[in-house]
């Protein structure tokens, strides 16, 4: 079982490939005054509202990603991380696909 400490916020960096993935040479859009966006890019970048500062309480973010083909894997790089402290990181969590992580 993996330990996390449930605010100083997140940022998230993320790409999408075939099975064989190399790294973005292009400048990697970023994304910072919308709590909640669609993703449709190869190369994007979410921050987190105030970030590096810590977010607002009782904020829900949900960012959706789509891709064209079920069969482009999406990698999630998370650069900076760290949530609110609390049991089971019951407040503040991160939910992939309806699974919180």
């Amino acid at each position: 079982m993996r330990q996390r400490k449930c605010p100083d916020g997140f940022r998230v960096s993320t790409s999408s490939s075939m099975p064989k993935r190399t790294p973005p040479t292009q400048e990697i859009e970023k994304k910072t005054d919308h709590c909640s966006q669609t993703f449709v890019e190869k190369y994007f970048e979410i921050i987190s509202p105030k970030y590096p500062s810590m977010y607002d309480n009782n904020l829900d973010c949900f960012y959706v990603i789509k891709r064209n083909n079920p069969e482009i894997r999406v990698d999630l790089l998370f650069i900076d991380f760290d949530l609110e402290d609390g049991k089971d990181c019951e407040r503040d969590f991160l939910s992939i696909d309806g699974m919180k992580m």
